[in-house]
């Protein structure tokens, strides 16, 4: 968790970016993120975003000028993770903004050291059921190595994390499990408490973006739909809030020993059958019989 103060954002935006890709290691892949999250900030963009880059946020397609970042005052807290070999990098932080604090997941992906897309998900006050813009008390740790013994497989990382998000559903609630949950920075009771998901119906969409063995931390992007019925209130106390809807979701997962040790989720209301703005991913069978499929999209 890093804060970022002016002093740094002057140094980042003076990163330059080459005009041909090159090699990125995890140091460089760190401050070209942190170089794009500040020019999004202050609009200057530099040789940064090309042209060919791809921008979205809250799964619509924006010119970076018309970020909501650019209405960030100061990034309060900043929770940065990365991962070399897909070329993925993202943030999870809050901020004091014009209009009120914020929430804001953000993912990069990265060809060597060059930007080529970027998906943000920005969250207000009034955007979700749950918002606390203080730091969280529960972040999976983005830097430390997991010992050999205590990894996943890639597979089984997915797997994981996929099978938390299908004990969501009313048929089979998630059961209390003892880890740490941050839902929109608010400390959850357990693992399977998540008020903005409760009674979600559909959990679709989802794609795995990042999947970082070493670290034990994988990273999911969904929509979930919630019908009216199922809603905090129920039918006879409807409200806008409460009536049907989808939820855009970033959830980043950290795994040790097969078990999931920390949850961190960025939600944002959305209307019924809102997309993420993103292809869904492809899957290919796995050779080995009994196995979960592997995702080949990393978006």
């Amino acid at each position: 968790m890093r804060q970022v103060g002016p002093v740094a954002l002057v140094f980042l935006l003076a990163v330059p970016a080459p005009a041909a890709a090159r090699d990125c290691d995890r140091t460089c892949t760190l401050q070209v993120s942190d170089a794009v999250l500040s020019a999004l900030q202050t609009g200057q963009f530099g040789k940064l975003l090309p042209r060919s880059v791809r921008v979205t946020e809250n799964g619509r397609d924006i010119r970076p000028a018309d970020s909501q970042l650019r209405a960030f005052k100061n990034i309060t807290y900043q929770h940065t993770f990365a991962e070399l070999t897909g070329g993925v990098a993202g943030f999870n932080g809050a901020a004091e903004a014009y209009g009120g604090p914020a929430l804001f997941s953000m993912r990069l992906k990265l060809k060597g050291d060059q930007v080529a897309e970027v998906e943000t998900l920005v969250v207000r006050r009034t955007e979700a059921l749950t918002f606390s813009p203080e730091p969280p008390s529960a972040e999976p740790d983005g830097d430390q190595v997991l010992p050999p013994q205590g990894r996943a497989s890639r597979a089984d990382l997915i797997a994981i994390s996929g099978a938390w998000l299908d004990r969501l559903a009313p048929a089979r609630a998630a059961e209390a499990t003892s880890c740490s949950l941050a839902e929109n920075g608010a400390r959850s009771t357990s693992c399977g408490n998540v008020p903005g998901l409760r009674g979600a119906t559909l959990i679709r969409d989802r794609r795995w973006p990042l999947v970082d063995e070493a670290r034990g931390l994988v990273w999911v992007f969904a929509m979930a739909d919630i019908p009216a019925e199922a809603a905090p209130g129920g039918p006879a106390n409807r409200s806008p809030r409460r009536a049907a809807h989808s939820v855009r979701m970033s959830a980043l997962f950290r795994v040790e020993t097969g078990q999931i040790g920390a949850i961190a989720l960025v939600l944002r209301d959305a209307p019924p059958g809102a997309l993420t703005g993103w292809a869904p991913p492809k899957a290919k069978k796995s050779p080995t019989p009994g196995r979960p499929s592997e995702v080949l999209d990393r978006r």
